[in-house]
C-alpha cells in the first residue's frame, strides 16, 4: 500500500480487476442506492412503455482526448431481460450545460444514430452492468459536452411488468443536467414525442470508449445516512488504462471554466489550482485505484472536490489526461 496526504484527506493505494479493450467513465459515479427510475429503458405497468429520453453528460466529465464511444451501460432494479418493439439511441456533441424541454434544442448537427434496432433484447442481470453496445460508434472531439437520445417502445407482452435504472446515491445533485423526458403507453407516440413532459434527476450511466485512459469515482451510501460521499465514508478513484502505464491523480476544489492545452500533455487540462495526490503504475490489467478516507467534521459537508489523472502510454510515450470526476462531501 502506498499513502498519500492531502490537507483534509489520506490516500491509499490498490491495484486489481479487469481491463477490457471498451474502457468506461462513470456519470456521476459508480455506485448508486438511489431509485429506480422507469425512464429511459424500463416499464410500469405498460403506463410507460414508451418514452423518449435525453441525458447531458457534461464536458468535464468525459474524455479528455478525441474519443470513440462504442456503447454504454445501465444497472436495473430486476434480473430479467427486457424485449423492445424498438430502442434507438443518437448521440450529439453540445455546448449547453443544459436540456431544454423541446427536443430537437438539444440536438446539434452532426447526430450519429449509434443504435437503432427493432426486436431488440437486453439481458438485464440484478447487481450488474448491462452493456448496450452501440452499432455505429461516435467519434468524440474531447471538448464537448453529450447528449444521448434514447426512444424506446417495450413489448409489455414479453417483459416484466415492472422494471427501471437506477439513479445515484442520495442526495441529488442539483448541479449537474436533469434529463428530459416524455413517456405514455403503447400507442401514445411518446417515442417520438418532440417535447418533453418531465425533467427528473438522471439515472446512472457508465460510457463505453474504446482504449481512452479513464477516472472515475465511487462512494457507496452510508448506513447512517443513506448518502454516499458521506462524513466517515470513502471515495475510490480508478484509473483504467493500458497495462502498466505511469498515471498520477491530482485534486482541486473548482474545474477550471475553460480547460487548457499544457504543453507536451495530449487533450485538455481541467482542474484549477491542482494538488497531486497519488501515481504509481498500473496493474498487469490496466487499473489502480486511489481510496480517500472521508473526514468525519460536520464543517466538510458542502465542500466540492474535483479529479482528473494523466497516463503515460507505454507505446509511444505520450502523456495523456483523462476526463474529470467530481463530488460533494454529503451529511
Amino acid at each position: 500500500m502506498i499513502t498519500w496526504h492531502h490537507p483534509a484527506l489520506v490516500c491509499s493505494l490498490t491495484f486489481g480487476s479487469l481491463l477490457s479493450a471498451q474502457i468506461p467513465t462513470a456519470h456521476p459515479q459508480e455506485a448508486m442506492q438511489g431509485a429506480a427510475l422507469v425512464a429511459p429503458f424500463g416499464i410500469l405497468f405498460g403506463s410507460e412503455a414508451e418514452a423518449r429520453t435525453q441525458i447531458l453528460v457534461p464536458r468535464h466529465e468525459l474524455p479528455a482526448v478525441p474519443a470513440q464511444l462504442v456503447g454504454i451501460e445501465v444497472r436495473a432494479s430486476f434480473g430479467a431481460p427486457m424485449v423492445y418493439t424498438s430502442l434507438r439511441i443518437d448521440v450529439a456533441e453540445t455546448s449547453s450545460t443544459q436540456l431544454q424541454a423541446t427536443f430537437a434544442n438539444n440536438l446539434p448537427t452532426p447526430l450519429t444514430t449509434a443504435l437503432n434496432a427493432a426486436g431488440y433484447v437486453l439481458p438485464f442481470v440484478s447487481g450488474t452492468w448491462t452493456t448496450i453496445a452501440f452499432t455505429t460508434p461516435h467519434t468524440y472531439s474531447g471538448s464537448a459536452g453529450l447528449v444521448l437520445d434514447i426512444r424506446k417502445v417495450v413489448n409489455p407482452g414479453s417483459s416484466l411488468a415492472l422494471q427501471g435504472t437506477f439513479t445515484p446515491a442520495l442526495p441529488l445533485r442539483l448541479d449537474r443536467p436533469f434529463m428530459q423526458v416524455a413517456s405514455g403507453a403503447i400507442g401514445s407516440g411518446a417515442a417520438n414525442a418532440t417535447v418533453a413532459n418531465a425533467a427528473v434527476g438522471p439515472i446512472t450511466v457508465r460510457l463505453l470508449w474504446n482504449n481512452t485512459p479513464t477516472l472515475r469515482n465511487r462512494s457507496d451510501a452510508t448506513t447512517a445516512t443513506g448518502a454516499s460521499h458521506a462524513l466517515g465514508g470513502q471515495v475510490d478513484l480508478t484509473v483504467q488504462a493500458a497495462p502498466n502505464s505511469p498515471w498520477w491523480v491530482a485534486i482541486a476544489s473548482s474545474f477550471l471554466a475553460t480547460p487548457v492545452a499544457v504543453g507536451g500533455f495530449v487533450g485538455e487540462y481541467r482542474l484549477d489550482n491542482a494538488l497531486l495526490i497519488g501515481g504509481s503504475v498500473l496493474d498487469p490489467q490496466g487499473l489502480a485505484t486511489v481510496t480517500i478516507p472521508l473526514p468525519t467534521s460536520p464543517s466538510f459537508v458542502g465542500l466540492y472536490y474535483a479529479y482528473q489523472a494523466v497516463v503515460l502510454d507505454p507505446a509511444n510515450g505520450s502523456l495523456r489526461f483523462t476526463n474529470g470526476t467530481d463530488h460533494f462531501i454529503n451529511p
